[in-house]
């Protein structure tokens, strides 16, 4: 029931600054769209660092900055077992409804590693070189996944799509009363540690921007 006191330190913070009280449906589209680009970018962001770090152009706080994104991106981490392979190939986007992006697949005798593409080609076409089912090899481009040697089945770990938050409520008294028991109701889907950059986005889309400092003693009271 996060999103709840979510949602009221954001009327406390709009009401300190003589804003007005959102509608849910403005609350629930500005919570939405903030926790969206806060997902986007932290992939974005983790891919910036190591291009900069392969470039020897990273910060003297790299490791600190790519922890916490790390930290947060395994929020999202998911299962799914025994994804069916066909002819060395699969559909992860149409085979697993929530997924995002491949991150490691496993059979029951070992991690298969992930290659490029380039280098999975030229391990597959080797035959001095080709992976056995204990050492499979695998590539992953836009959705599918190759696997090498030919498997049945393997067991994939990725990052799933976050739920969309939504405050949903009865009337009462001729008032809105949260109400988690609809059926559309969603709290918020992100890690604790996004909730300071959370809360910022939101109030922003609801047209009041605070520093971070501010934020996070908002936050700290949820």
């Amino acid at each position: 029931m996060m999103i709840n006191s979510f949602k009221n330190f954001i009327e406390l913070a709009l009401n300190k600054n003589q804003m007005g009280k959102p509608s849910p449906s403005e609350f629930n589209h500005a919570v939405a769209e903030s926790q969206l680009k806060n997902f986007s970018e932290m992939f974005a962001d983790l891919r910036k660092m190591n291009y900069r770090k392969s470039r020897f152009q990273d910060t003297p706080n790299y490791g600190n900055e790519a922890e916490y994104i790390k930290q947060a991106q395994e929020h999202y981490i998911k299962e799914q077992e025994g994804v069916v392979i066909t002819n060395g190939k699969a559909d992860l986007l149409n085979l697993i409804p929530d997924f995002y992006l491949f991150n490691s697949a496993f059979t029951d005798k070992a991690e298969v590693t992930k290659e490029d593409v380039r280098v999975f080609n030229t391990l597959k076409r080797n035959p001095k070189l080709q992976p056995t089912t204990c050492s499979p090899i695998c590539t992953y481009n836009d959705g599918e996944l190759k696997v090498f040697p030919l498997l049945t089945t393997v067991d994939v770990t990725y990052f799933r799509e976050p739920k969309m938050p939504k405050w949903t409520y009865r009337i009462i008294g001729g008032k809105e009363s949260f109400d988690q028991s609809q059926p559309d109701y969603q709290d918020l889907d992100i890690h604790p540690i996004m909730y300071d950059k959370l809360f910022v986005d939101t109030l922003g889309l609801l047209g009041l921007n605070i520093r971070d400092e501010f934020a996070s003693q908002y936050v700290a009271q949820m």
